[in-house]
């Protein structure tokens, strides 16, 4: 009779022990996993940021934006269309 009391007391030791095993594994697969992936939202410059930018530096905003910025404006139209862009 005490060899099975035993073995029953074994069976929910080793029970207990590959759960918490299995927690650890679980936990483990979480943390090392592919982090998520954040997407980035594009600043949006008021037009006073955008007026303390240089025109090359507007044109290069425009690029980002995907628009085409003709350097011989005048630099508020630049701006203008850089804010409009956005």
């Amino acid at each position: 009779m005490e060899n099975i009391v035993d073995y029953i007391i074994g069976l929910g030791v080793l029970g207990i022990v590959i759960g918490i095993v299995y927690q650890g594994i679980k936990q483990a697969d979480n943390i090392v996993g592919e982090p998520p992936v954040v997407e980035k939202k594009p600043v949006k410059l008021s037009k006073a940021r955008l007026n303390a930018l240089t025109k090359v530096q507007l044109e290069e905003k425009g690029k980002e934006l995907g628009i085409e910025v003709d350097k011989k404006l005048l630099k508020s139209k630049i701006v203008n269309q850089v804010y409009k862009a956005q």
